[in-house]
């Protein structure tokens, strides 16, 4: 009885270490996900929206990479392409684009669109980060970028922009202390009327080491000292 009793907490200890292992893998597979979240911000009492990469409200099977569109309280939305990595960069070359996102409003409201990834870094070279928004808007669009590296820390903030046309672009001299860290990007449009339309692509790059961009100074300029010396030859 004593060696059953044995047996049966060693099994059982087994498969809390194996159920333990799975959800950790899962958790951590879940959440290296590329999302994009919306969040009624305008009082509409619209329910928060969560599309995953490859999962429910993703039209597109590539990893990386997120199609979507749908109604959303007060607004039509649609997001032809959100990607990151593999799809662009890397986890060592940081790069997030939320493009072609556009909205239409049956009323007055306020949509808050956030998308995030994470398992950034390390990243050889980083020294900072490059932010960027540009569109139209028959309201207001605000921009904000952050990384999380264990403490979220803001990378760009811009807008409000409009109504018209707009575009801006930041920044960020710094690096996250940590590896992996998370990149995150907000989107906050407001359309006061009913009929009211945005459109706008946003991202973020990694701001590229100064000795890469004398490096590419230097080859460009010997291009342009090889062809010239092939006109005089050619003369």
């Amino acid at each position: 009885m004593k060696k059953l009793k044995s047996k049966i907490k060693l099994y059982l200890s087994l498969v809390s270490i194996v159920a333990m292992a799975v959800i950790f893998v899962f958790s951590s597979s879940a959440h290296a996900k590329l999302m994009i979240n919306l969040k009624d911000v305008g009082g509409g009492g619209a329910t928060p929206v969560t599309i995953i990469d490859n999962l429910a409200g993703d039209l597109d099977a590539r990893e990386g990479y997120i199609l979507s569109n749908g109604a959303f309280g007060n607004f039509s939305i649609m997001v032809n392409i959100g990607m990151t990595k593999p799809i662009i960069g890397s986890a060592s070359v940081p790069r997030m684009d939320l493009n072609e996102v556009s909205l239409t409003s049956s009323g007055a409201g306020s949509v808050e669109i956030t998308m995030s990834e994470d398992g950034f870094g390390p990243t050889p070279g980083l020294t900072g980060f490059v932010s960027g928004i540009g569109g139209t808007s028959g309201g207001t669009v605000n921009y904000d970028v952050f990384y999380d590296d264990g403490v979220i820390q803001q990378i760009a903030d811009m807008g409000p922009f409009g109504p018209g046309a707009f575009s801006g672009t930041e920044h960020y001299s710094g690096i996250p202390g940590n590896n992996p860290y998370s990149l995150i990007l907000v989107a906050t449009v407001t359309h006061t009327a009913a009929g009211q339309l945005t459109t706008f692509d946003g991202d973020v790059n990694m701001t590229p080491e100064p000795g890469t961009i004398f490096l590419l100074g230097l080859g460009l300029l010997g291009l342009g000292i090889i062809s010239k010396r092939k006109l005089e030859i050619k003369d």
